[in-house]
């Protein structure tokens, strides 16, 4: 064996082997020798060591450290190398699982993470910004149907976006496709006073709503009504009846089927449509409400109409916030996330605002630009808004001829535009699909309220109206359609608006040519019938006489708007005053009517009581009296006396009389009882 080790020792260390006598006693004196050796050399040759460079050190170390690792695994016995090898496996464990727990910890934090943002998106505080990757809109993708005869007033997209619904002021609603584009079902109008007729709507659909899980639409209209349908089936389930006036907006709370409706006699309702029933009545709003949100607090914000506020109502406190920062109609609103929301009103003005503020986060006037004569424009006004849940996209829609995307700076504290998207007509719906990757626009050639427009006509002949939509995939955002041609689509046009014109006398020859006419401008000929009485107009050559002028004009309309807001601000102070004063001499009134009553029922409680005493004192007296008088008439031939008793208790007089009159006594007894007074 040590013969063997010797073999193996010197094929290890390139020498040959020289016997039994090479073993492990003997490496270790020649390895003193060595070091014995180099210490000798280093000694002798200090010179030599000097000159010698740093790489040829490097080099000559290298095989010493291979010789000092050899010489210590030979050195090593089986239980050191046992010992050794354990440690050695034992580090490759511990380096496996801290990989593990690493691995670990890493999948933890990513399932950490998507749960805080689910939850974050689900409190809508999960906020996205899209609006850097949105693409500028491709004329070539816009899809636009075609069936409504009047003026689309709402839309609503399902929760999977395969659907739009979409009503109008013909009464009816339709079911569109996103796919396809065709009609899936068609809710007709219903006949006034009819009776066996399927249901529907007989005036106007101002707002429709669909719940977040694509179960029930809800539609509302003109007659004061709210239908319940399946969204799937388009069958009617309930109607809700409580509303004195026109139903402007209808909202689902997200992940319930609680419905909230506004209408035009300024209430707010709660309703459960799962259970079929009425909740709660809100009040608060001075004029008509025009639109309404939710999304899933159990609150919902309201945009007042002329009364120039938003309000955001909290059920469960029956409480509500009020934001004021429109100088005109608040006509749109919508919630952006559960903190922020965004609003239109006809002044032109879009409106950014937080929940903890009751001013906007930030305002931006003009936002469709100015309309009329120099020295006298007005803004268009902003007749629609949409905003994508949980991000920084909006949408606006007026009537100036385009839909204008907008995003929200940091904080929600500006606006910017991103793209001026053409379209023709009023826009009075937006709605965004929930993946966002499309834009759904409501077109018609009125607003959805009766409003003046810009000719001052409301358009009592319309064509039929189109929803605009686009299903790409590329883009995110829906494309709508290019301008008007002008030239000769311009004549093509005019042509049109003629037959339209004719259209009530020949309604079945005109028909198809109204279903291929596209929403335009109003034909020359027409806008020079409307003009009565011609304008003068100032000379060209002095444009400082036209701004003295606007500027006058400008300056009897403020100073005519201040002193009917003063005289308002008088009367109304007035009348608090004076209501103040109805009030207390009618709570004064009331307060003596009510002593009056009050004391009178004690003078009834009272004489009741003593009713019985006095009757039976009366009795009793009148018999005295008859016995007194008799025994006066007879003192001489008779010999009588009366004597008697009383005791007197608590609540009873006890009462006993003997009358001796000639030969035999006559007993009298009588218990009367004695009122108590607590």
């Amino acid at each position: 064996m040590d013969s063997m080790l010797a073999t193996g020792a010197a094929r290890k260390r390139g020498k040959p082997a020289s016997g039994a006598g090479a073993g492990a006693g003997a490496g270790k004196r020649r390895r003193k020798g060595d070091s014995s050796g180099d210490k000798v050399k280093s000694k002798g040759g200090g010179k030599m060591n000097e000159e010698i460079s740093s790489d040829s050190e490097s080099e000559s170390l290298a095989p010493r450290r291979t010789e000092e690792e050899e010489e210590e695994e030979l050195e090593e016995t089986a239980q050191e190398k046992k010992l050794r090898l354990a440690k050695v496996y034992l580090e490759q464990l511990r380096q496996q699982e801290e990989e593990k727990a690493e691995a670990r910890e890493f999948e933890e934090d990513q399932v950490a993470g998507r749960l805080k943002e689910d939850v974050l998106e689900q409190r809508g505080r999960l906020q996205k910004s899209v609006a850097k990757e949105i693409q500028a809109p491709d004329p070539a993708d816009i899809r636009i149907l075609r069936g409504h005869q009047l003026s689309i007033t709402c839309l609503v997209v399902t929760p999977d976006d395969l659907a739009i619904f979409s009503a109008a002021k013909d009464c009816t609603i339709i079911k569109w496709s996103v796919e396809s584009g065709r009609k899936l079902h068609v809710i007709p109008r219903a006949k006034k006073g009819s009776e066996g007729q399927p249901p529907g709507h007989s005036t106007h659909v101002l707002c429709m709503a669909i719940s977040s899980d694509g179960k029930y639409l809800a539609s509302g209209d003109r007659s004061k009504l709210i239908l319940i349908w399946e969204a799937q089936s388009c069958q009617h389930l309930y109607t809700f009846t409580g509303h004195r006036d026109a139903v402007s907006g209808l909202a689902f709370r997200r992940g319930t089927h609680q419905l909230y409706s506004t209408s035009h006699d300024r209430s707010v309702k709660v309703w459960n449509v799962a259970e079929n029933s009425y909740v709660e009545t809100l009040f608060g709003h001075q004029d008509a409400v025009a639109a309404l949100d939710a999304l899933s607090r159990e609150c919902c914000v309201t945009a007042g109409g002329r009364d120039g506020t938003v309000r955001v109502w909290k059920i469960p406190e029956e409480t509500q916030l009020v934001f004021c920062g429109h100088q005109g109609s608040i006509d749109s609103v919508q919630l952006i996330n559960e903190e922020h929301m965004v609003s239109g009103a006809d002044d032109g003005s879009v409106a950014l605002w937080g929940l903890s503020k009751k001013r906007p986060l930030a305002l931006q006037r003009e936002a469709h630009g100015l309309r009329g004569e120099p020295g006298l424009e007005q803004p268009f006004w902003v007749s629609s808004v949409a905003a994508l849940l949980n991000t920084d996209l909006v949408a606006t829609g007026s009537h100036n001829n385009s839909v204008r995307l907008w995003q929200c700076g940091e904080g929600f504290r500006k606006l910017d535009l991103l793209y001026d998207i053409p379209l023709v007509g009023f826009v009075n719906s937006l709605k965004f699909s929930s993946a966002g990757d499309f834009l759904v626009a409501g077109v018609g050639q009125e607003h959805r309220s009766p409003k003046e427009t810009s000719s001052g006509k409301s358009g009592k002949k319309r064509r039929k109206e189109g929803v605009c939509e686009d299903v790409d995939g590329i883009n995110p955002l829906n494309m709508l359609p290019a301008p008007e041609p002008e030239g000769e689509g311009k004549k093509e046009t005019d042509q049109l608006k003629t037959v339209d014109e004719n259209a009530e006398n020949k309604p079945q020859e005109n028909k198809g040519l109204m279903e291929k006419s596209l929403p335009s401008e109003p034909s020359p000929t027409l806008k020079k019938a409307e003009v009565t009485k011609p304008q003068k107009k100032p000379p060209v050559s002095d444009p400082e006489a036209v701004k003295i002028q606007a500027w006058w004009r400008g300056t009897l309309v403020r100073r005519t708007l201040l002193h009917a807001a003063l005289r308002v601000w008088i009367i109304q102070a007035w009348w608090r005053v004076k209501l103040t004063q109805l009030q207390e001499s009618r709570r004064r009134a009331a307060l003596e009517n009510f002593t009056r009553k009050e004391w009178a029922a004690v003078r009834m409680q009272a004489w009741v009581r003593m009713w019985r005493i006095r009757r039976r004192y009366c009795r009793l007296l009148s018999a005295a009296r008859i016995i007194q008088a008799y025994w006066r008439c007879r003192p001489c031939t008779s010999r009588g006396f009366i004597k008697g008793y009383y005791r007197v208790t608590a609540n009873q007089l006890h009462l006993e009389l003997e009358i001796l009159l000639g030969s035999g006594p006559c007993i009298v007894t009588e218990c009367i009882p004695l009122p108590i007074k607590q």
